[in-house]
């Protein structure tokens, strides 16, 4: 079973200094953002993980202390020492270790984790180009998070609460810094409405953060 570990998650890197270490990865591997991503978009699509996963930078929001995780509830990201059963991973490293967590309502279904199988296939894509900056997480529902909508995070009120939005994306300030932060695969609309599988799927940001922490 994979724990979750407080010492190995504040050894992460700020979400600036990911994406910089990220660029370089890919620059490294001789690879641009957009092949390297459509490297995982035949897995993220097959049949039984369509829908489920995604790809994430993998990096820290802010320094926990012992007994603390990061959990997601509702909007509000933050640390929490709570231990409930309804407590579950959200985002992984690709060797299946946890690295951030969600609470589930009561009477919502707790999703399954990546199985093995899925995530040594994605260590082959992100190991084959040395790649270690990238992870798994869910993918948005399209309930959640409709195509030309992005989830928006900024700091919060609370102590190290990260507040997360659902903000159309002609909205999204373009002066501001935003650091993607997860893509998820999908299909063009055709001309008659719907999705098109004749044409090749796109990797788009469907997690970013504005304002946060360097």
């Amino acid at each position: 079973m994979n724990t979750f570990s407080v010492a190995k998650y504040n050894s992460y890197p700020s979400i600036a200094t990911a994406e910089a270490l990220f660029l370089q990865q890919l620059s490294a591997a001789g690879l641009s953002l957009t092949k390297f991503l459509d490297q995982l978009s035949p897995l993220l699509l097959a049949e039984a993980h369509e829908g489920h996963y995604a790809a994430c930078l993998i990096h820290r929001h802010c320094l926990l202390q012992e007994g603390e995780r990061m959990v997601s509830h509702g909007r509000s990201t933050r640390p929490s020492r709570d231990i409930s059963c309804r407590i579950v991973p959200e985002r992984w490293l690709g060797t299946g270790e946890e690295v951030e967590h969600r609470f589930v309502d009561a009477g919502h279904p707790i999703p399954l984790p990546p199985s093995p199988k899925f995530l040594e296939k994605f260590r082959d894509i992100v190991e084959r180009h040395n790649i270690d900056t990238i992870g798994v997480c869910y993918a948005p529902s399209a309930a959640e998070l409709a195509p030309g909508f992005t989830f928006l995070e900024s700091a919060g009120v609370e102590d190290r609460e990260l507040v997360v939005d659902v903000v159309q994306d002609a909205f999204i300030p373009d002066n501001a810094k935003v650091y993607c932060s997860a893509w998820v695969p999908e299909y063009g609309i055709s001309p008659l409405g719907g999705e098109s599988r004749q044409e090749k799927p796109a990797m788009r940001c469907t997690h970013a953060c504005i304002g946060c922490p360097p």
